[in-house]
């Protein structure tokens, strides 16, 4: 083989791995481009969940204290929405619970050759219900801060219940009302991460912190007391039963 076509292989091998390096760049370079794209996607729907804390307000809070029962509550709340991007404004329809105060008492009974647990259980708390009219702008696909005007209602429930190991539940009794409420929200959503499926799909994770003074109208609220062998339920009624909420979370966003 003559030196001319050792050169002419040499020059045709480099010349083969120079195309085969610019293809992949070229080919990386598309994928970024394009994944760049994919993250500027406008996201409309969303839901989510966190922990949520109720702090009572005014007349509320006194009528908890009368009554002995804890004036803070602590729960969990579910949220899912559509946003109407690019135009920043949208809704979200909210549920959740506020446990405020309980407890749960237990005595060991002979019964036959065995023995019975008999458990006497008691629960006060809050189911608060709403939907919420959003303005919420995209900040580069980092930031997503709202406003929020909310209407709604809260369920007031308190609960005695009375159950065996053999058994299950023997007897049970309860309060409830309901009263109307509305209010306003602010809240902050931070992008964690993005998840991207090519060629087009986009879904988002944020941490979520939002806070809502919530107004209610005049309702009954009770708690109930409970031995080993009674109970009693405490009631008052209540103007208003004003509350503050707050809620650290995650929502998921498609």
């Amino acid at each position: 083989m003559t030196l001319s076509r050792h050169l002419g292989l040499w020059f045709a091998m480099i010349g083969c791995i120079i195309a085969g390096v610019g293809t992949a760049v070229a080919q990386e370079e598309v994928d970024e481009a394009l994944i760049a794209k994919i993250k500027k996607t406008y996201l409309r729907g969303q839901f989510g969940g966190g922990f949520l804390v109720g702090n009572p307000q005014g007349a509320y809070r006194d009528s908890l204290r009368s009554l002995g029962a804890p004036n803070v509550g602590y729960g969990f709340a579910f949220t899912g929405g559509y946003i109407f991007h690019p135009i920043p404004v949208g809704f979200t329809i909210d549920g959740g619970v506020l446990f405020m105060g309980g407890d749960t008492k237990e005595r060991i009974e002979p019964s036959g050759f065995f023995r019975d647990t008999i458990q006497v259980s008691t629960q006060t708390s809050v189911i608060p219900l709403s939907v919420s009219f959003r303005v919420q702008p995209d900040v580069e696909t980092w930031l997503y801060p709202y406003a929020e005007v909310i209407g709604g209602v809260n369920l007031y429930m308190s609960r005695y219940s009375v159950s065996r190991s053999n058994l299950g539940e023997v007897a049970s009794d309860s309060r409830s009302d309901a009263g109307w409420t509305y209010g306003l929200g602010a809240g902050m959503a931070v992008k964690l991460a993005d998840m991207i499926t090519l060629p087009d799909e986009l879904q988002r994770i944020t941490i979520d912190l939002r806070f809502r003074y919530i107004v209610g109208g005049q309702t009954q609220v009770s708690t109930v007391t409970a031995t080993d062998q009674t109970y009693e339920f405490k009631t008052a009624n209540v103007e208003t039963t004003d509350i503050v909420t707050a809620l650290i979370g995650f929502t998921f966003q498609f």
